[in-house]
């Protein structure tokens, strides 16, 4: 045996690349040598090694290496880079018929052979340049346009994109699943505000107080699809806020509490990224839900203040929920305005206004006086107090005014100012605080 090189077992076998023709004397010169030392009987050998099948060809051609590539690379060069590591290479007319080498098991298609191709060619041999083509020609769901200009509008706003499943403890009119993963969360929901809502309460378990967290799901409503029986699915973006407006720092230890009208904002900020230039009011309601949001006549969601199972330390919860469903392509693509190429004049303007008269009201006389070089107009102060009138209220306007071709004079500025200081004292009552 140690002659040989054998195991001190009575069962042995040949290394694979041993001459099998010289397979049967060994076989026997080992038997003759164990009967003698230790008797016994010898069994007939059994052969256990299966010829291992040829490698089947793979079909290459070189127009899918262009178009997977994005560059013709010549035959030749491939087959030069593929001979390179052991690959056996012929040619079938205009395409190349591949053998990969018996270690290479990983190569087994077509498309695995380009990539061995792009990495022997070099990666930095293909051009940079954006070439006038793209892998298909279906163009995106205006949906998905909008979810992704909607998702950079939010997280630049400072949210927290949340991906939670469908599923809720129990809900209104809500379908239970038959075979839920949780019996705790065995209804399909109806709002993305109830699946926001439970992870407020876990950051709060936590010890968190300031949570901003944002959703574009799948709601399931009441009615069911007459063929199916399934609930149907509508998509909702939804966004939740609690806890400080800004971060604490030394000059402001106790920052303002967010409000309904951060809640306001955001919903005005989420609808005119979904709906863009559609006629969009917000409208006031009762109780718990501060405002209905309209399109066009038409709800499309709202903004609440939410009741959940809040420690005594919580903040106010806030919670907006808008309908994507009744999107079109056209409102989910944006038109081309040009960049101005001229300066614009911006001018603040201190209004004292009745308590009665809504923001909403004094913008949309602003809007008319203000005539067609109005560019933006938005408010930036709210006062009450010593110098107001009581049942009054002083509001900080900023108009800024724009021509599309040239510099705006002080003159023309003025007489519009005047103009809308006018109307505003004519159609609400309003007048410019001078101190």
């Amino acid at each position: 045996r140690k002659k040989l090189g054998l195991s001190t077992d009575a069962s042995y076998r040949f290394e694979r690349g041993t001459d099998r023709s010289a397979i049967p004397d060994l076989a026997k010169y080992a038997a003759e040598l164990i009967t003698r030392v230790a008797g016994g009987t010898v069994q007939p050998p059994t052969d256990i090694d299966t010829p291992t099948p040829s490698p089947a060809p793979i079909k290459l051609r070189t127009s899918r290496v262009a178009r997977l590539l994005g560059e013709a690379i010549p035959s030749t060069d491939i087959e030069r880079h593929l001979a390179s590591v052991g690959f056996h290479v012929s040619t079938d007319g205009a395409d190349l018929l591949v053998i990969a080498p018996s270690f290479r098991s990983d190569l087994s298609g077509e498309v695995e052979l380009i990539e061995e191709v792009a990495r022997l060619h070099g990666y930095e041999a293909f051009p940079s340049d954006i070439r006038p083509f793209r892998p298909g020609t279906v163009p995106d769901a205006p949906l998905e346009i909008l979810s992704r200009r909607m998702r950079a509008d939010l997280i630049a706003a400072g949210l927290y994109e949340a991906r939670p499943m469908p599923f809720v403890r129990e809900g209104i009119d809500a379908h239970r699943v038959r075979n839920p993963l949780a019996e705790d969360e065995a209804f399909l929901r109806t709002r993305v505000l109830d699946s926001l809502g439970s992870r407020v309460e876990y950051n709060w378990s936590h010890m968190q107080k300031n949570v901003r967290l944002f959703e574009i799901g799948t709601v399931f409503t009441e009615e069911t699809d007459p063929e199916t029986g399934a609930p149907k699915e509508r998509v909702h973006a939804g966004a939740i806020i609690t806890g400080d407006r800004r971060p604490q720092h030394f000059t402001e230890p106790h920052p303002p509490q967010l409000d309904d009208w951060d809640a306001k904002g955001l919903a005005e900020s989420i609808v005119g990224v979904a709906y863009g230039g559609a006629q969009v009011e917000l409208a006031p309601s009762v109780a718990d839900s501060l405002w209905i949001v309209t399109v066009n006549g038409h709800a499309v969601g709202s903004v609440s203040r939410m009741t959940l199972d809040a420690p005594p330390w919580a903040s106010h919860v806030y919670g907006v929920e808008i309908d994507l469903e009744p999107v079109s392509a056209s409102a989910a693509t944006s038109a081309y305005r040009p960049v101005p190429t001229v300066p614009a004049i911006e001018v603040d303007l201190a209004l004292v206004v009745p308590n009665h008269v809504t923001s909403a009201q004094v913008a949309d006389s602003i809007r008319a006086s203000a005539g067609e070089l109005l560019e933006s107009l938005s408010i930036f102060d709210e006062f009450r107090g010593q110098g107001i009138a009581e049942g009054s209220r002083s509001l900080g306007w900023r108009l800024t005014f724009r021509h599309p071709e040239r510099t705006l004079r002080d003159r023309e500025i003025q007489g519009r100012t005047a103009k809308i200081l006018k109307d505003l004292e004519a159609a609400l009552g309003i007048r410019q605080r001078t101190s």
